[in-house]
């Protein structure tokens, strides 16, 4: 697939894995036939280098974001222009986006788009799957303890419950999406549970003119701030179950986080052995080490940078 004329450092596959989509320095999209390597569509509208992609959960969406400052959100049926999307209001005082991700909730009420820039922010758009419509202005989260702190990465959990964003300044800081939401989602729940519960709060407040369901939930909470590496934070990944965050940093340590519900605090858990030991099935110092608090665990992994990770557990 010969098309872009500059430098390609943004890939993916659609969920059906028919389209590949790419996103270049020349400032173009491009979307090509997975089968054939055929070019399909071209989308045009960024005034700088494509930064970071993603696809809607449903497969309907796909976000764009660039060093201009905007991400822009496509229609993937029709390919036409949904959504621009600027972060901030001054054009001049615009960062690079450095990620942007859709979450993957199946609740109306949680349904976000997120991006992260290097002014350190945060930022939070609502939409309607069904309209296609997104809430503006966003809201705009500070996740910087520095003046010039940087986020660098950022990822959903599995249900849309949650995310998290780190950069330059260390902190790894999560975020909750339901802590306005009906105690039954905060519980826990699954969404089986959660739509008895909705026909239960229904059939119960009749007389009141919205249902816990149709309420606004408020905007994401700062439920985490996470301390322990000891160089800029550049990966971050949820586990399949959603109960686990990975990070990795350029100072060689990867972490994994997990929420302990005895002690209220985060923890993280590790390995002692670098990753050539750990080839080795037989070795007894590649067994997981004993669960300490966040501000003395270290994973000692591979002393050289992070920069791509997934948890697939």
């Amino acid at each position: 697939m010969n098309g872009h004329r500059f430098a390609t450092f943004c890939v993916l596959f659609d969920r059906t894995n028919s389209r590949v989509i790419t996103g270049s320095d020349d400032y173009l999209i491009k979307i090509w036939s997975a089968q054939s390597g055929y070019l399909l569509l071209t989308l045009r509208g960024h005034a700088a280098e494509v930064t970071y992609m993603d696809i809607s959960s449903d497969n309907t969406m796909l976000a764009t974001a660039s060093n201009d400052g905007i991400v822009r959100v496509w229609d993937l049926k029709t390919s036409a222009p949904v959504a621009v999307l600027p972060v901030g209001t001054i054009a001049r005082a615009r960062k690079m986006i450095t990620t942007v991700s859709f979450s993957p909730s199946p609740i109306p009420q949680i349904r976000y788009l997120i991006a992260t820039s290097l002014d350190g922010y945060t930022w939070v758009w609502k939409y309607d799957r069904d309209t296609k419509k997104f809430q503006t202005p966003p809201t705009m989260l500070n996740c910087k303890t520095f003046n010039d702190s940087k986020l660098r990465c950022s990822s959903w959990n599995s249900t849309g419950s949650q995310f998290a964003v780190a950069g330059t300044d260390l902190f790894i800081r999560v975020f909750s999406t339901i802590q306005g939401g009906p105690e039954a989602i905060k519980a826990g729940k699954r969404r089986k549970s959660y739509d008895k519960y909705k026909a239960g709060s229904e059939a119960e407040g009749s007389n009141q003119s919205t249902s816990a369901a149709q309420q606004n939930w408020g905007n994401p909470v700062l439920i985490a701030e996470l301390d322990g590496h000891a160089g800029v934070v550049t990966s971050l990944s949820y586990s399949r179950r959603g109960n686990r965050l990975l990070s990795g940093s350029v100072d060689g340590f990867v972490r994994i986080w997990k929420d302990d519900q005895q002690s209220k605090k985060w923890i993280s858990i590790a390995s002692k052995c670098k990753i050539a030991c750990c080839m080795d099935a037989k070795d007894s110092e590649c067994m997981p080490d004993s669960t300490r608090s966040s501000d003395h665990k270290v994973a000692d992994v591979l002393a050289r940078p992070f920069y791509f990770i997934l948890f697939w557990l």
